[in-house]
């Protein structure tokens, strides 16, 4: 509120004129009993102090009423951010050990209509088997805006591994615009006349397979249909430590506790031999007679030294 929202209603008493009509209907311009205070209307009532002085100002929030003249400004930030916007509070995660699934895939389409048959969508998924059943169950299922109405759609492959789902979505946009990713995008692929488009996403992916950062991953290419297998181009094979198999995803039970206390006994880097603090800095030997703790910096590093 500032001072235009304030009617002061008083006049001097040299201008005032009892025959004259009230400025505002139903408000008389004078009264006998006028204390001469100042109104500021929904809010409350306020001595009238000299006009040079600058109004307080007041806000109301939940009940309470908060006077920002008397604070200063980094408490008034702080004191009108905790009345507007109270923090909510909440029941702290337990943490756990997730053995997670990240993969990127590529679907074929199926559609009678020849402009949309054989064509081609890169997609990202945590699971690749209630994935292809949304595509080809439209947008209503939950698929994608590209696929709604231009299938059916057969999942013919999928890479995954990836540690994380930046580094699986990463892979998918590379693979999906070649032409502008930076990793790539000096080779100016393109589709050449003779090539299906699934033999042009397949050449784009094994160049993207021999690009950093994932070459450095430990990968798996998955024929998901093996019938629609493609021989890799010879001029760009994937690396040698991809992992080539066949056959749908299956979801896979890990021995290891998923409980924070059940899996971690504390123990000390076997790289560096400081304690691991956090979980999320945690790798563990994932064989059940080795008790190997180590920070995932660590193992990286030790790792990459090693090539």
């Amino acid at each position: 509120m500032d001072d235009s929202d304030v009617f002061i209603l008083d006049t001097p008493s040299n201008t005032r004129d009892s025959e004259s009509p009230s400025p505002i209907e139903g408000i008389p311009r004078s009264y006998t009993d006028d204390p001469g205070k100042r109104f500021s209307f929904g809010l409350t009532e306020l001595p009238r102090r000299s006009l040079s002085q600058p109004v307080p100002i007041q806000q109301q929030v939940q009940g309470r009423i908060v006077c920002f003249s008397d604070l200063d400004e980094g408490t008034q930030s702080a004191q009108a951010k905790a009345l507007i916007s109270p923090r909510k509070r909440r029941t702290p995660k337990v943490p756990t050990v997730l053995n997670e699934f990240f993969g990127v895939y590529c679907l074929i389409s199926r559609s009678p209509v020849k402009h949309y048959k054989n064509r081609c969508y890169i997609g990202y998924t945590v699971d690749p088997n209630r994935r292809i059943q949304q595509h080809n169950g439209g947008r209503e299922k939950g698929g994608a805006k590209k696929t709604d109405n231009r299938g059916p759609w057969d999942m013919v492959c999928i890479i995954h591994g990836f540690p994380n789902s930046v580094a699986a979505l990463r892979f998918e946009w590379a693979w999906q615009n070649p032409e502008k990713s930076r990793v790539i995008k000096d080779l100016a692929l393109k589709k050449s006349r003779k090539e299906t488009p699934f033999a042009y996403r397949l050449r784009v992916a094994c160049h993207l397979l021999n690009s950093r950062p994932w070459n450095r991953f430990a990968l798996t290419f998955r024929w998901l249909i093996p019938l629609e297998e493609l021989p890799f181009p010879k001029e760009i094979m994937p690396p040698k430590h991809v992992t080539k198999k066949y056959g749908l995803v299956e979801k896979s039970t890990s021995e290891v506790h998923s409980e924070k206390e059940r899996f971690l006994k504390r123990g000390d880097c076997q790289l560096c031999g400081e304690d691991i603090k956090m979980l999320s800095q945690l790798v563990r030997c994932p064989a059940l007679t080795c008790a190997a703790h180590f920070h995932a910096k660590c193992l990286a590093s030790h790792g990459l030294n090693g090539e």
